[in-house]
């Protein structure tokens, strides 16, 4: 219901606004994007703990070898990597949902 105090529009004036509403972003992408992120950090130290359980049972006795550290450390960024990269396309996935909800469409 609308206010009953409220100026009177044209019809212009109220097709205008409407559409107006319907086309705005209601969150930026950093409002978006921010909850998101903080989720997948916390879950990064879970994911970081399992694979340094796993590192360190699969390299038992081959600690002293060059060849292992430098594997080690080489993984490591790539799982760090493929990890930000999940966190990305979770952000973008979300902001295309929203962008599809914003245009009357929808994914």
């Amino acid at each position: 219901m609308s206010n009953p105090y409220e100026a009177p529009l044209t019809t212009a004036t109220a097709t205008a606004k409407a559409q107006r509403a319907a086309t705005e972003p209601r969150e930026s992408i950093v409002e978006i994007a921010r909850p998101i992120f903080l989720a997948w950090e916390k879950l990064r130290l879970v994911y970081v703990a399992v694979l340094g359980v796993l590192t360190v049972s699969m390299g038992m006795g081959r600690f002293g070898s060059l060849e292992f550290w430098s594997e080690v450390i080489v993984d490591a960024v790539a799982a760090n990597v493929c990890y930000f990269a999940g966190t990305t396309f979770a952000v973008v996935l979300a902001f295309l949902v929203l962008i599809g909800q914003w245009t009357g469409g929808g994914f």
